[in-house]
């Protein structure tokens, strides 16, 4: 659920203005100085209680909208990862490119005619991607990885990757995040950069199609490709994926409809913040009158405002129709069981 973070704010000196325009501190029972009296020595001020609090309630909202989804439907899950492997098959180079020019492979899925519908609940995760270097002497002051949408050609995420951090050989990049697009290309900037030959792995390929079939069946040809453009619109494909390698799999969340509803989701969010501001002082070990005197009142306030995020959450996700035709949703329909008696 990043796409709320910071959608949420606290009103005080130093602070982001948060887009929704809502403040943790307008909540009832909540002030600035409450919260700055709760920092520990890690903290430091209102803004690293804050982190905490959001952090913690980012991660529950998307459990507790995941669990309010499934009274009606549940999510396929895919069966295992695509790993490309950090294998080099040959040592010999390809041309070492002068002119700006991105290489590496694309993950793609393209749909044809089916039953289902192409998923609003997809996403492609991607927990890692490696990069092979012949010679770190050549990669000036860092090496760039892209991500790029290669249906509107826009750069979703982007990994700089200093030259003092880079080895000859294998480096790996922990990525560990969700994108929510079909086509994706995964690229590094190669200007003067040696790469070397690496074929795309068969086995990989052939996992990927297999995982993907579990969600469309015979409908989806998947593609893994080696990809090479200086403009995005007018790529080559191929076999060799020059040194770019990545652990990546197709998963079905429902954090799209969150993020496509922000503002409907955000009061719901509001309060379960609160509630986790209570927890937090609940539980801290700081030693004033927020938080040894009116502790009762904090937890009668947690209490409330757990209700109010429980009901308005539940009437929100109980407001929202989903496509029973999605390739990612099973009917998860309530039984009913009827007894006829003489």
């Amino acid at each position: 659920m990043e796409c709320l973070r910071d959608y949420i704010g606290v009103l005080g000196c130093g602070a982001l203005v948060p887009v929704a325009g809502k403040y943790l501190n307008t909540l009832p029972g909540i002030s600035l100085e409450g919260i700055e009296k709760l920092a520990n020595d890690e903290q430091k001020n209102f803004l690293g209680v804050w982190k905490n609090v959001q952090d913690r309630a980012l991660s529950k909202f998307s459990i507790e909208v995941t669990q309010r989804f499934l009274k009606e439907f549940k999510l396929k899950q895919l069966r295992g990862a695509v790993d490309l492997l950090n294998r080099i098959y040959t040592q010999s180079q390809t041309n070492t490119p002068a002119a700006p020019l991105q290489r590496g492979f694309s993950v793609e899925l393209m749909y044809g005619k089916s039953v289902f519908t192409a998923s609003n609940l997809q996403q492609i995760y991607v927990e890692s991607l490696s990069f092979y270097i012949i010679d770190k002497t050549t990669i000036g002051d860092s090496v760039t990885i892209n991500i790029v949408d290669l249906l509107m050609g826009n750069k979703v995420d982007t990994f700089t990757i200093p030259t003092d951090k880079v080895n000859n050989g294998w480096n790996e990049v922990r990525v560990q995040k969700s994108y929510d697009y079909a086509r994706l290309a995964f690229t590094y900037d190669a200007t003067n950069i040696p790469g070397p030959e690496q074929l795309i792995n068969q086995l990989s390929i052939n996992g990927f199609y297999s995982a993907i079939t579990i969600l469309y069946g015979g409908y989806c040809d998947p593609f893994i490709r080696g990809i090479e453009y200086t403009d995005y619109q007018s790529p080559t494909y191929g076999t060799n994926i020059f040194g770019l390698t990545g652990k990546f799999s197709v998963v079905c969340k429902y954090d799209k409809i969150v993020c496509n509803n922000k503002d409907l989701f955000t009061y719901p969010l509001w309060y379960l913040c609160g509630a986790e501001l209570m927890i937090e002082r609940l539980n801290s070990n700081r030693v004033n009158e927020f938080t040894t005197i009116g502790l009762d009142k904090a937890a009668e306030l947690y209490k409330d405002f757990m209700a109010e995020f429980d009901r308005s959450l539940t009437q929100l996700v109980d407001s929202i129709s989903l496509n029973s035709n999605d390739a990612c949703l099973e009917c998860n329909e309530r039984l009913q069981i009827v007894e006829s008696r003489m």
